[in-house]
């Protein structure tokens, strides 16, 4: 039974880009993080003006 030679300059290079790969899908999701975090504030904050016009102040339209 024979092996078949590995070529170690390809397992590095592979190695190296699913390194890379999964680096770059981390940041990615953490940036998708923030940015989700982010909409969810400007929403809130949003909402909580909306209220706010909405409210009766008890004065009459002149």
């Amino acid at each position: 039974m024979t092996t078949i030679p590995i070529d170690t300059a390809i397992v590095r290079r592979t190695a190296a880009a699913v390194a890379v790969a999964h680096r770059d899908r981390q940041a990615a999701t953490i940036a998708g993080t923030w940015i989700e975090t982010l909409g969810v504030r400007a929403q809130r904050h949003a909402e909580r003006h909306l209220c706010r016009r909405r409210r009766p102040t008890g004065r009459r339209p002149a």
